[in-house]
């Protein structure tokens, strides 16, 4: 019943006095009107707001009229009359003639979208009230009351004494709309805006936000749909292609362009957030900041190597972000294209939704058919298959394979060549793909010089070579905290009949920790089949084999085994540090650090040495700021799979800071080795000369020299057997250095 009620109250069917006025058009005397004639010709439409004022009321009416010659005639024609700025934020009034000559008239809202507002059903029906209205002779007219100052949040509070700004449109000949209402869209030119002024001139406003918001909204389908998932695409799959990072930055550098300007665009229009399409693209647009950010990041540790320890985290926050944003711009796009071109609406914006609709398709179907074809899905053996050099070589000509060794390598880098090896074997230089390496150049700066047949392949397992796990040691705390000592009851006093009974397997430090601190070391990128086939192109030569025993033929199977390679000490080969500990104590005037060192690829070649001889060190290689630093340490235990050495840390070492600074794992260091001879007599390590045993060592040193004589009393008591009797280990001094007696 009440709906019936409020329905009567809209209908002007009947004539009401409001503050003496007669509420009829013949005894309506407007104050001020606004008369506007499409194309200011007398074969167009007319539309006319007239208005009064009074002491509390604004008394507004519309009318429409069809032309003179009437060659256009009004049916089932609407009048809108909106107060404020815009279709969104406006209170509209809407006059639609009837067939029997009387009109209807209803207060709307805007949906937030370019479609029939709907109807607005007041709970205070006395702030606007219709007054009287027809449809007749070619003319629909409507009157209507509104309060000027209502004490309600839905209503916008008009000026008696300054400006109002007012919207108005019209549809001469509607048709059924959505919602079975004679209230369809109105053609472009039947809208328009303007600003009335209390002294009775009206301004007109011939701009309009539409075109605005028309262009906002392509160019962010450009930006969002066209350019940037292409540089996500290229950048993702075109990985093996030169300069592959420049054209994704000019590429998104674009995209962001058109984002911006799209940005730009909207902002001349509103302030304010809108909605959920304007809640939206402001997080869009955060999230768009906070992804260049980590883009930066990325790019800055792509080339250097402070900004490392970032990168992982960087990277995977962009990727992440990197799908949020693009599927929050595809929901934020649809949104958007709602508001302008409603599904409820038949209207030209048919285009608009099918090119939207197919951009998603394509991106989906080609990053699914992209992840089959370019992915990095390939099966370890398929890898390894595709990793064949006979094709390479069948591409280089004789005068271009260059024979190399695995000094002149290492002296080709140092003058800036960037050269990595295959299987002990080929050379490749990747120089041109410094700049383009999807990795980052630090990576091509971290292998260069050695074999990364592992990496390239994917294809290792701790379980190729057997290494001999630790022991937990019995030990007990020693005031200096210098060296973990070996209590007498350890010590076997039996006679032994061999006194240089030595151990002849490899005796490596590698422990549980060690090998968890590796795996997580190394590369976990597979690469795909593009990047392995792409690797052809840049081979240059090969390091002949000294003994063809030792290394497969050309045509001879794929089969990773570096049992089959010959040792060379000129070899770098990677490390990780697994362990970092202060050996030093406070009285010292600079830290002491043991460092220990494990292989990333732990594995045995042919003649490769048991363990360090007395005398003998290693060269460890470091890139910092785009320069090799080397320096020569003594290991003083271990052997190649893994060892030890002791570093004083020097405020202005380049090498000692630089491994200070180094986390256990988060970088591989280039070390080849061993170098140097015994210290000790020939004989000693000759069975078949008769060695008598000397029954007392002195050895003097100073400075760092101390660490060859710890290499030399592990070598001699731990690298046996049957340990030898020690009856005191070591004695430190106030000075920080280290006095050794020892007896057997």
């Amino acid at each position: 019943m009440k709906l019936v009620l409020l329905w009567l109250s809209l209908y002007l069917v009947q004539s009401m006095n409001v503050d003496g006025f007669v509420p009829s058009r013949s005894s309506f005397v407007p104050t001020f009107k606004f008369t506007t004639t499409l194309f200011q010709s007398a074969n167009d439409y007319k539309f006319e707001f007239s208005w009064a004022l009074s002491k509390d009321d604004f008394y507004g009416m519309m009318e429409l009229s069809q032309p003179v010659n009437n060659t256009l005639i009004l049916k089932d024609a609407w009048v809108a009359i909106g107060f404020g700025t815009g279709m969104f934020n406006s209170e509209i009034i809407t006059c639609h003639g009837l067939t029997n000559g009387s009109v209807s008239m209803f207060e709307r809202r805007s949906d937030n979208r370019y479609m029939p507002p709907s109807i607005f059903y007041s709970k205070n029906t006395s702030i606007s009230m219709p007054i009287s209205g027809s449809m007749k002779d070619g003319k629909q007219t409507c009157i209507f009351q509104r309060k000027l100052s209502p004490q309600d949040p839905d209503y916008v509070k008009l000026s008696a004494v300054g400006l109002m700004n007012l919207i108005w449109a019209f549809n001469p000949t509607s048709s059924l709309n959505y919602k079975q209402e004679r209230f369809t869209f109105h053609a472009p030119t039947h809208r328009g805006s303007f600003v009335a002024v209390t002294s009775g001139k009206t301004i007109p406003n011939t701009k309009t936000d539409f075109p605005i918001k028309q262009t906002h909204g392509i160019l962010m389908m450009c930006a969002w749909l066209i350019v940037l998932p292409s540089g996500a695409f290229y950048a993702r799959y075109f990985r093996t292609t030169i300069n592959w990072f420049i054209v994704k930055l000019i590429v998104q550098t674009l995209g962001l362009v058109l984002a911006v300007i799209s940005t730009v665009c909207i902002l001349t229009t509103q302030w304010r957030i809108d909605g959920l399409h304007g809640i939206m693209g402001v997080t869009v647009l955060s999230l768009l900041l906070v992804q260049i950010l980590f883009g930066g990041v990325s790019v800055i540790a792509f080339s250097y190597t402070p900004f490392n320890s970032f990168r992982g985290f960087s990277k995977k926050c962009h990727t992440f972000i990197g799908i949020t944003l693009f599927t929050l711009s595809f929901v934020q796009i649809g949104i958007g294209l709602h508001k302008i071109y409603p599904w409820e609406e038949k209207r030209d914006g048919s285009m608009f939704w099918g090119f939207y609709f197919g951009a998603i398709i394509f991106w989906i179907v080609a990053t699914f058919m992209a992840e089959l074809l370019w992915g990095n899905s390939l099966h370890k053996k398929e890898r390894e298959t595709l990793f064949d050099e006979e094709q390479a070589i069948k591409s280089v000509t004789n005068d271009g394979m260059k024979n190399y060794t695995w000094e002149s390598l290492h002296q080709a880098v140092m003058d800036g060549k960037l050269l990595v090896v295959t299987k002990g074997r080929w050379v490749y230089d990747l120089s041109t793909w410094y700049q383009s390496h999807p990795g980052g150049r630090r990576i091509l700066q971290m292998v260069s010089g050695t074999d990364v047949t592992f990496e390239l392949v994917n294809q290792y397992s701790d379980t190729l070579i057997h290494l001999k796990i630790e022991p937990p040691q019995k030990t007990y705390q020693s005031d200096t905290k210098l060296l973990k000592k070996i209590s007498l009851s350890d010590i076997r006093n039996e006679p032994i009949d061999d006194p240089l009974d030595f151990d002849s397997s490899p005796i490596s430090l590698l422990t549980e920790n060690d090998l968890a601190i590796l795996k997580q070391s190394r590369v976990k990128h597979a690469h795909s089949r593009f990047a392995i086939q792409k690797l052809s192109q840049f081979l240059v030569g090969e390091i002949p084999a000294e003994n063809n025993t030792f290394r497969p033929s050309v045509n001879s199977s794929n089969t990773i085994n570096n049992e089959n390679l010959p040792f060379e000490n000129y070899e770098f080969r990677r490390y990780v540090i697994t362990k970092k500990e202060i050996q030093s104590t406070s009285s010292f005037q600079k830290q002491i650090i043991l460092f220990k060192f494990c292989m990333v690829y732990p594995s045995i070649k042919q003649n490769q040495p048991v363990n360090f001889i007395p005398g003998q060190s290693v060269q460890i290689q470091v890139c910092k700021d785009g320069k090799y630093i080397s320096r020569y340490y003594t290991p003083i235990k271990g052997d190649l799979i893994s060892f030890e050495i002791l570093v004083k840390i020097e405020p202005d070492g380049i090498m000692s800071q630089y491994l200070l600074q180094q986390n256990c794992g988060a970088n591989q260091i280039k070390i080849r080795g061993p170098f140097g001879s015994s210290i000790l007599p020939k004989s000693f390590h000759d069975k078949a000369i008769p060695f008598q045993f000397p029954e007392r060592i002195y050895f003097f040193a100073g400075g760092s020299g101390i660490t060859l004589f710890i290499q030399l009393t592990n070598y001699i008591l731990y690298n046996t057997k049957l340990p030898r009797r020690v009856i005191r280990f070591l004695i430190l001094t106030v000075t920080g250095h280290s006095k050794i007696s020892t007896h057997w």
